[in-house]
């Protein structure tokens, strides 16, 4: 099954159009809305991935945080292989595969027990998702509220709400597993010139351009989210400081490593400032915003110092 940038399947748009309306023998196009057109789904309804939809196209559906699952949800509540939900003719059935925090049905934990269209099953401790039959608009409308509210309508990346609460849930699990996470700060060099410069066009193609190379150098794992104007940062699970230092540095590579193509008569150089900052360098009572705070501090001494450059713990 083909993933998009969502992490959602994508549907393929000709199948769309042919099933989206039918003419009927009155000639009133049927909308597609009709309940005929409905399959099985799962919608998240709470979590880090709450609003996100994944239709039942296959008898079996694995649910954890491994890429191996069929539903794979980066909450740290949720284990590696969690559930398994297997839908057939005769109703679906939830059965927990071992995991460590548990499956829920009406509060009650599951072994292994039918559920109902309509149900929600409770995944660990903090996401909660809903059994249902969904047509092909639900589904398309259902996706396109999950990209609004998660990602970045410029340049397809993550937005500030989706990076924090994935910062809040991805530091619960390093302090739980005693791992390392690193975060770090970025922000295009003379953005106000390169806008005056070339206009606002100019400066989205710059914007749009700089996170197509930055996501060539990252892990399919490492989160990319658009914080501010130009303003970006990366969540990298896993990595302690001089990794993340290293990254850093292939990032402010590949940005400027050749001029970009901005209307102009001519390439534009275009350069990047980032700050790391580890997890790892706080107390125990580390958050988000204290974390993100001296990643920014970072990125802001990169910029007094000549910018173009990456700056991390002395």
């Amino acid at each position: 099954m083909r993933l998009g940038e969502s992490g959602l399947p994508n549907v393929d748009e000709l199948d769309y159009e042919q099933t989206s309306t039918r003419a009927t023998d009155t000639n009133v196009t049927a909308p597609i809305s009709s309940r005929a057109n409905a399959r099985p789904a799962i919608t998240v309804v709470a979590g880090a991935d709450a609003g996100r939809v994944h239709v039942l196209a296959e008898p079996e559906c694995t649910i954890g945080r491994a890429s191996t699952c069929t539903l794979v949800l980066a909450d740290p509540g949720v284990s590696r292989v969690h559930a398994r939900l297997v839908h057939t003719q005769d109703g679906c059935t939830v059965e927990d595969l071992g995991s460590k925090n548990g499956t829920f049905v009406d509060d009650q934990p599951v072994g292994k027990r039918p559920v109902a269209f309509g149900e929600a099953i409770q995944l660990g401790p903090n996401v909660l998702v809903r059994l249902s039959m969904m047509t092909l608009a639900e589904e398309r409308m259902q996706r396109d509220l999950y990209d609004s509210s998660m990602r970045d309508a410029l340049t397809k990346t993550y937005n500030r709400r989706y990076f924090f609460d994935r910062l809040v849930t991805e530091l619960a699990f390093a302090a739980r597993h005693r791992t390392q996470l690193s975060i770090v700060a970025i922000d295009f060099d003379h953005f106000k010139v390169l806008n005056d410069t070339y206009g606002h066009k100019g400066g989205d193609a710059a914007l749009q351009q700089g996170v197509k190379r930055m996501l060539g150098t990252l892990r399919t794992e490492d989160v990319l989210a658009r914080v501010g104007g130009e303003e970006f940062a990366v969540l990298l699970r896993g990595i302690g400081h001089d990794e993340a230092l290293t990254c850093a540095e292939r990032l402010r590579a590949a940005v400027g490593e050749r001029p970009m193509l901005l209307g102009g008569d001519a390439p534009h150089n275009t350069t990047i400032s980032l700050g790391v900052a580890c997890a790892g360098e706080l107390d125990r009572t580390v958050t988000a915003e204290r974390l993100f705070e001296l990643a920014d501090r970072r990125l802001y001494e990169a910029k007094h110092r000549g910018r173009n450059r990456v700056c991390g713990a002395a």
